[in-house]
């Protein structure tokens, strides 16, 4: 039996140590393959430049948009327009006013009867009702696009009123496009703001103009409105 001394050891530790370097390189090529990180400098390096697109909205205005699409904003200002209203706008308000009732009972049916939570990033909202707690439809989405469809099934109507005032009758399209832009910026803003998931979104924008053809369609209008 042979006894090997501390020199013949040594050298053969040696040989398993390179050849068990040579192992983890060969598993690890690809990493060998990418540069070393550059070192660090300093505490905190300057962050590139972001898109246009992905610049942070302003939170003020993301709040006005959801004011303007409450309902509790909408309701007392056709209520006090109603009135004083000629005939052509009164049937317009009236209009809405009827739609903005039907969304009201739609948006709360659906929400008792889905109850989705709403996203738990939601923060700093106050309920107006009980069923504000759910998030299944969006209620400022579907009266939006309510308001936007309905203005855009009755533009002949809207044409009519702007000549009556003095105003170009190419005036009603300028509106119809500035309310659709309105009615998209305030759907998108319940999504920044963490009050809705995008399905929530898309669901009470399709319902809108749902309740848009159901009021156009079963209001008894004057012949001078149609």
């Amino acid at each position: 039996m042979k006894i090997r001394d501390d020199h013949q050891i040594s050298h053969l530790h040696g040989r398993r140590r390179r050849h068990h370097g040579r192992r983890r390189r060969r598993r690890s090529g690809v990493a060998l393959l990418l540069p070393s990180p550059a070192p660090r400098r300093g505490r905190h390096r300057p962050l590139p430049p972001r898109p246009l697109l992905f610049l942070p909205v302003p939170r003020s205005l993301l709040k006005a948009l959801e004011v303007s699409g409450d309902g509790r904003f909408w309701f007392p200002v056709v209520l006090a327009l109603l009135p004083l209203s000629s005939s052509v706008a009164f049937s317009l308000l009236l209009g809405l006013l009827l739609g903005s009732l039907l969304d009201l009972l739609l948006v709360g049916l659906l929400k008792h009867l889905v109850r989705r939570p709403r996203p738990v990033y939601n923060k700093g909202m106050s309920l107006a009702f009980a069923l504000d707690h759910w998030s299944f439809p969006s209620g400022h989405s579907s009266r939006v696009f309510f308001i936007a469809s309905f203005l855009h099934l009755s533009s002949a109507s809207l044409r009519r009123w702007i000549r009556r005032g003095g105003g170009a009758g190419d005036g009603a399209d300028l509106v119809v496009r500035l309310v659709f832009l309105w009615s998209a910026a305030t759907s998108a803003s319940r999504v920044l703001l963490g009050r809705h998931f995008v399905f929530d979104v898309l669901a009470g924008a399709c319902l809108g103009v749902v309740e848009a053809l159901i009021t156009f369609r079963s209001m008894r209008f004057s012949r001078s409105f149609l």
